[in-house]
């Protein structure tokens, strides 16, 4: 449209106005995945482990490795994430606050570098319905995410709330010391998690069963091992650990309706017909307490498909879909509904909701399990993904 307005709309420049926002949002984005990289350069230059980066926030519209690292890349490329973990507490305020630091460095030598590299006479007097302005672009885009980094504040990312750059450092440099220990567990969590995601389940369990050892009984790390559990398809030992789980859900605050649902989901994978009503009072209860958590509501989507309520289960699986922001749990809510229209008898829909599934995610195993019922073509055998 700028291109367009600035070609042919030579009065009101009302396109050179639009093909800088145009270029902000560019410049925005490339700021921010240098911003992150300055993270991952600042951490392993601290000796750190660093995970992967995510860019942005929102729905996920891309989930890729390049090399060890992970990349997530989200809707609204404003922001972002970089993960990593100490492997030692040696030193960790110091390591810690270089990291943090690495980012906002970054965006603050691209700020002197917009000012510094283009005629500051002519930059201060510009408008940006003059033409192109690419400098101020330059400098905007780098002092709104300075600015996003230093003003403290929690951001969401795949693992939940964590605090941005200015509260991290804030947070290394007031905990006591008897804490910092305990972050090993972090780094474990993460290694287990890595592997888990490329589906390196061997090496993923034996990073957490090397967490247990240093940190018996941890809460978060057998939480991973469910998530292990749940990929192999080993629903049964899910059941057990889900069980041991939710009798501890007194040691975290909130954390019963997530527990809950994890309980009815494998009460509903492992097809045993005596478990279903097991799973009906355990999702009900789940999505009563949190009813705005995707996966609960798919959950309970997924158990009263179970049970033959097909209308309701259709309903919540749709309002889960389009809620999820993580692509392979939306292409497990995808399966679900085909599963529901495939005992509908609805042919096109059942093709509709795989295909959908198949683009979110082509590793999920219930796209085979519902393909080889309807003639589709498979995907190939791989987890499960919840």
């Amino acid at each position: 449209m700028g291109l367009l307005l600035a070609a042919f709309d030579r009065e009101t420049m009302i396109g050179a106005l639009l093909l800088n926002l145009a270029l902000l949002e560019i410049l925005v984005f490339l700021c921010t995945v240098l911003h992150e990289l300055g993270h991952v350069a600042a951490g392993q230059l601290a000796g750190l482990r660093v995970f992967g980066v995510e860019i942005g926030w929102g729905r996920t519209i891309a989930d890729f490795f390049t090399g060890p690292l992970r990349w997530q890349l989200r809707a609204f490329p404003f922001g972002g994430v970089a993960y990593a973990t100490v492997r030692s507490t040696a030193a960790y305020r110091l390591r810690q606050s270089i990291l943090v630091l690495g980012g906002p460095t970054v965006n603050a030598v691209l700020l002197v570098i917009s000012i510094a590299a283009f005629d500051s006479d002519r930059w201060l007097s510009a408008s940006l319905t003059q033409g192109l302005s690419p400098g101020m672009m330059l400098f905007f885009a780098n002092a709104s995410l300075l600015a996003f980094s230093l003003w403290p504040h929690e951001v969401s990312g795949s693992y939940g709330r964590i605090p941005n750059d200015a509260l991290h450092l804030w947070r290394i440099w007031t905990q006591r010391k008897s804490e910092t220990a305990h972050l090993l567990i972090y780094w474990y969590y993460y290694e287990a998690e890595h592997c888990r995601r490329k589906r390196d389940y061997a090496r993923a369990e034996k990073w957490i069963s090397d967490g247990l050892e240093r940190f018996p009984n941890n809460f978060f790390l057998l939480c991973e091992r469910l998530a292990i559990l749940d990929d192999q398809r080993d629903y049964r030992a899910g059941l057990e650990l889900s069980e041991k789980l939710l009798s501890r859900c007194a040691e975290h605050a909130g954390i019963e309706p997530i527990l809950l649902s994890n309980l009815a989901y494998f009460c509903a994978l492992t097809g045993d017909p005596k478990l279903i009503e097991r799973a009906d009072e355990a999702s009900k209860r789940g999505l009563e307490e949190m009813p705005w958590i995707p996966g609960v509501k798919g959950t309970r989507g997924a158990v009263l498909l179970k049970l033959g309520r097909f209308e309701e289960a259709l309903q919540l699986l749709r309002e889960a879909l389009a809620a999820h922001k993580e692509r392979a749990d939306g292409a497990t809510c995808a399966c679900w509904l085909a599963k529901g229209y495939l005992a509908l008898n609805e042919p096109a829909e059942v093709r509709r909701y795989l295909a959908l599934a198949r683009r979110l995610d082509p590793h999920c195993s219930l796209i085979d399990t519902v393909g080889e019922r309807v003639g589709a073509p498979h995907s190939g055998n791989s987890p499960l993904r919840d």
